[in-house]
């Protein structure tokens, strides 16, 4: 009854040896191709998510290359959320690359699928959920706002008392911080990097440098292109 809408997976490269340093599993860029393939054959739609991180900067346009060579749906991303727990502070792109990397991210894909214009910030807690282990449920794998907790609470209340006040709060004009500036139309706004700094539905640093970083690599592309037209 609950048919998947598609299933995303998360290639980082197309080069199996990259793939598997990222991931730390040998093999594992095999498996992801293998369930890509079969996932296809039972055409079930796939989705390709691929982080742009220090490690394979050079690769995520062969990532989507192959992606629009199979109908595959592809996410680039360079937001990174680092785990204290992990020594991978070297896995997030400087600003200065975001930039130089992201002119040419603008000439592969199309510019309004970049600039974010909806009224819910993601999806997370409106059209999918999270849940944990211990059965606390938040907006999503990232984001450690708890929603509620199974144990305590029926998914049946928690989808007709919690989730339409969390609506209310989780829409940019809420933001009170947030998009007054140009490059705040590149933000890539995550509550997950909030959360874990200044708390739910604040202001990010990091996002916010990231954002002036994605609007000066669309300028320049815009720059390229007059250019070019001259």
């Amino acid at each position: 009854k609950l048919y998947p809408s598609a299933v995303q997976l998360t290639l980082f490269s197309i080069n199996p040896q990259i793939h598997d340093t990222i991931t730390g599993v040998k093999g594992s860029h095999y498996k992801t191709l293998s369930v890509i393939k079969k996932l296809k054959e039972d055409n079930i739609i796939v989705k390709i998510a691929c982080p742009i991180l220090s490690y394979n900067v050079k690769d995520y346009g062969d990532v989507y290359k192959f992606a629009q060579a199979n109908d595959i749906e592809c996410t680039l991303n360079s937001s990174f959320i680092n785990n204290p727990l992990n020594n991978n502070y070297d896995a997030k792109l400087s600003c200065k690359n975001i930039e130089k990397h992201y002119s040419e991210y603008f000439n592969i894909i199309k510019r309004d699928e970049f600039i974010k214009n909806d009224e819910f910030i993601c999806g997370g807690g409106i059209m999918s959920l999270n849940i944990k282990p211990n059965l606390d449920v938040t907006p999503c794998s990232s984001c450690n706002y708890k929603l509620g907790n199974l144990n305590e609470i029926s998914f049946k209340e928690l989808r007709q008392i919690i989730l339409p006040e969390y609506k209310k709060k989780y829409i940019r004009s809420n933001l009170s911080e947030c998009f007054n500036h140009d490059y705040c139309r590149f933000c890539d706004y995550c509550s997950a990097y909030p959360t874990y700094d200044n708390g739910f539905m604040k202001k990010s640093q990091i996002l916010c440098e990231d954002a002036k970083a994605y609007y000066k690599a669309y300028l320049a592309y815009k720059k390229d292109n007059i250019n070019v037209k001259k």
